[in-house]
């Protein structure tokens, strides 16, 4: 197999440094060179299954250093090798450079994929080396070969990742049909399992080592289709023995919620001491139940994301229970340091960060269908259209407001001990008014860091006056092409308007600093005193490296 030339620019390029890198350890280059052939597998869906191979056949064409290393390191061999378009030789190329290592093995079943013996041979034959697979089915394919794969022993196998494409749920029921475990019983070492499109009966997970979970739907799929298959509730208590040991579960429109609630409630939950993150999509029942039925350690990361479809018309009682659901997914007796809103039209989420990891609960309403008609339109859009002004109210924006102050409620006590608040919103004007529920109940917070500086432009928090955030004492605003004079002077009035304040922090992006150099500190501090001469003379003024990534945004 050929690769590509190395182009004549990299050439001439290397050839002027080679006396540099020639003195690079080859240990070094090595490192250099697995980061390289490794970026693909951590985007595999994104860029073709042969992309490293071809990586490292070029790295072994830029000289005859590049190629020592590349040729003689086995570890960079056995993280390559993919089916789809090889030859024969070339695969055996690749397996015999990996040496005895644990191998990764990658393909898409459809484009390409060779049907000749002898490459099949040659992967069985190395089947027991294999400790990563990754396997794509593609659209209109049967997925026989990932099927048959899963049937074979596989004492190495420790990251399995199947993905079939489309708008499909593919359930493995042939395992039950023809009374075969998956990989005939045989795979020790089986740590992650992920399924894309694809599902297992939970009561055939017997894997000892199996830590990690992975169970999604594409986005695509319509939730409210009830023909395609999705695991259920009852099916989820048969990974107690499984769950013992799960330090990751996943379940992103995975699961159906259970018709018979209240039997279900009767036996134990599902305790799932070890876990360390847990991840789940779904509608807000599928939550509720979900989160009633799993029993999780307070360190345990949760993230929630509640999705309305929209198939289905929702009500202010949707949001409600959507709320409901969200706040089950915070668990009450922990001490959380900071919070993060970030409202968008597509996901606003809440985040809370705790000593060991961040509590997530968000709202997919990209496909949110509500609208506010007739005489009970008016009535339940009468609560905020002070907060408005004359704008006619948004039908999003109600539902989230009605969304928000149901979850402000219900985690009143757990808000109201945050310091630290970080706002992030989308570059569409911000209404602050949405927030107004969860807002009331953060009255202990002194320092709100916001990703836009126009944020402090909204006469919301004019008008909320001193009832909203009455312990704050800073904000901290990003200093960029967006702080404009109009702004500076919503900010300046508001600092007029909270008298209390002490301090403004601006975050400039480390791009900017790194080009003023030596006089960044000077530059910037002479900048920021001509932007704050409006600003009140108690309110001190500095200015910290940073981008809008900073915190929890």
């Amino acid at each position: 197999m050929n690769a590509d030339p190395v182009p004549s620019r990299w050439a001439t390029r290397i050839e002027g440094e080679f006396e540099t890198v020639s003195t690079i350890p080859a240990e070094i280059l090595s490192r250099i060179f697995q980061h390289v052939v490794d970026q693909p597998r951590a985007a595999h869906s994104l860029v073709p299954f042969n992309a490293g191979a071809l990586d490292l056949l070029s790295i072994s064409q830029v000289s005859s250093l590049f190629r020592q290393v590349a040729v003689s390191n086995p570890t960079l061999w056995a993280l390559v090798p993919y089916l789809n378009g090889v030859g024969i030789e070339f695969l055996s190329l690749m397996l015999e450079r990996s040496k005895n290592l644990p191998i990764s093995l990658s393909f898409s079943e459809g484009f390409y994929l060779p049907n000749s013996g002898p490459i099949w041979q040659r992967i069985l034959r190395e089947y027991n080396r294999i400790a990563s697979l990754w396997i794509v089915v593609e659209e209109k394919q049967s997925g026989f070969k990932a099927k048959l794969l899963l049937t074979v022993p596989a004492p190495g196998l420790k990251h399995c990742a199947i993905e079939f494409r489309g708008s499909r749920s593919v359930p493995f029921d042939f395992f039950v049909e023809h009374r075969i475990p998956p990989f005939n019983g045989c795979a020790p070492q089986l740590q992650s399992l992920a399924f894309i499109n694809c599902h297992m009966a939970p009561h055939l997970y017997q894997f000892p080592r199996l830590q990690n979970i992975s169970l999604c739907s594409s986005n695509h799929v319509d939730l409210s289709q009830s023909s395609f298959y999705r695991i259920s509730m009852d099916d989820c208590l048969q990974w107690r023995n499984q769950a013992i040991s799960l330090r990751v579960l996943t379940l992103c429109n995975s699961v159906s919620e259970s018709t018979d609630w209240k039997a279900l409630l009767l036996l134990p939950p599902l305790d799932l001491p070890l876990l360390e993150q847990l991840t789940v999509i779904g509608t807000a029942e599928v939550c509720r139940q979900l989160a009633s039925l799993l029993r999780l350690q307070s360190q345990c990361s949760r993230k929630a994301t509640i999705v309305y479809s929209g198939q289905q018309r929702s009500t202010t009682r949707d949001a409600v229970l959507g709320a409901e659901a969200a706040a089950m997914f915070i668990p009450t007796g922990v001490r959380y340091t900071e919070c993060s809103l970030s409202v968008d039209g597509r996901q606003p989420r809440l985040s809370l960060a705790k000593e060991d990891g961040v509590d997530t609960v968000s709202f997919d309403i990209r496909e949110l269908n509500f609208h506010l008609t007739g005489f009970i339109g008016r009535i339940i859009t009468t609560p905020i259209i002070s907060f408005m002004g004359f704008n006619p109210p948004n039908p999003c924006d109600v539902f989230m407001c009605w969304l928000w102050e149901s979850l402000g409620l219900r985690l009143n006590s757990t808000l109201s001990f945050l310091e630290r608040l970080h706002l992030s919103f989308d570059t569409a004007p911000f209404s602050p008014h949405v927030l107004s529920g969860v807002i009331g109940s953060m009255t202990n917070v002194t320092t709100i860091n916001a990703s836009h500086a126009d944020a402090w432009e909204s006469s919301w928090f004019l008008s909320a006056g001193h009832d909203s955030f009455p312990r704050l004492r800073c904000l901290g605003i990003p200093l960029d092409e967006e702080t404009t004079a109009p702004v500076l002077r919503g900010l300046a009035r508001f600092l007029l308007h909270r008298e209390e304040l002490e301090s403004v922090v601006f975050r400039v992006s480390p791009t900017w600093v790194g080009a003023l150099g030596y006089a960044a500190d000077d530059v910037i501090r002479r900048a920021i005193a001509e932007i704050a001469t409006d600003f009140p003379a108690s309110v001190k003024v500095n200015w910290v490296e940073g981008g809008r990534e900073s915190g929890l945004l």
